[in-house]
């Protein structure tokens, strides 16, 4: 996929204004670092491969690659605090800047997460405040594989490993997790309005062999078969509440997800 490195530049910048060293973090970062959660499609959005996200999102999501220890993270970590971020009471991971500005990010949530041959998931978890089992890696490593290099270190995940993440987050809690299944209608529906879907056949020939490549196409067909597990009635408030009308939510969708799905072959 045709994409222009300097626009990811750009964006790494205008994040350092609301979340004042971020930026330090991506230039030091040693092991592999991933961009995951909504800001994803700021950056696609950037590089014109999917129309603004039409939800709003508080927070940037970026995981710490733990090699062999976490001395990677804790070096985040350190960063953060000598900012004068504030650590969560709730949620050990996330850090809250000394000021918030509006109209940006008003706390980041640093996570971890297994990278190289040694699966270090305990390390992992660890790091991260100690969080429970249930934390899972699924789709982690599919999620490094081909993705995009911001700076050395720094990745975002291509378009369909990104998906395959948030199907992951959606089946695990899908009574809690509406937005995932509402951010994957709608980031496919913007690949195909945009046509970028039609630019992944490079992409897909260099996945299509990986386990999680199979997972993803059953799990869009099951959606372009409106499945009882992907079921879109469950999460037509939260497609409403974005602007969709009930006739694009029953019926374009589910085209563009045909369509989305019939190209990756």
């Amino acid at each position: 996929m045709k994409h222009h490195p300097k626009k990811w530049s750009t964006w790494v910048a205008s994040k350092n204004v609301y979340l004042p060293g971020v930026q330090a973090i991506f230039e030091s970062a040693q092991t592999s670092c991933l961009i995951v959660g909504a800001a994803v499609f700021e950056l696609y959005e950037l590089q014109e491969w999917t129309p603004r996200l039409r939800r709003q999102t508080g927070d940037l999501d970026l995981s710490i690659g733990i090699l062999s220890d976490s001395k990677s993270y804790e070096s985040a970590k350190a960063i953060l605090i000598s900012t004068g971020y504030k650590q969560d009471a709730l949620h050990p991971y996330r850090y809250h800047p000394p000021q918030k500005i509006p109209g940006g990010q008003t706390y980041i949530d640093l996570l971890a997460h297994p990278t190289g041959p040694r699966n270090r998931a305990f390390e992992a978890r660890q790091a991260m405040g100690g969080v429970g089992e249930d934390f899972s890696f699924e789709g982690i490593g599919f999620a490094e594989h081909a993705a995009y290099e911001l700076l050395p270190h720094i990745k975002v995940p291509n378009p369909l490993a990104f998906l395959f993440l948030k199907m992951v987050s959606y089946q695990k809690e899908p009574t809690v997790r509406i937005k995932d299944f509402a951010d994957i209608l709608e980031c496919i529906s913007g690949l195909v309005e945009k046509g970028t879907h039609f630019e992944m056949t490079g992409l897909w020939d260099q996945i299509h062999g990986l386990p999680e490549a199979a997972k993803l196409k059953a799990h869009l067909l099951e959606i372009a078969n409106d499945s009882i597990r992907w079921d879109i009635d469950h999460i037509r408030s939260e497609l409403l509440s974005r602007g969709f009308s009930d006739s694009f939510i029953d019926e374009t969708f589910i085209q563009r997800v045909s369509d989305f799905n019939a190209y990756l072959e």
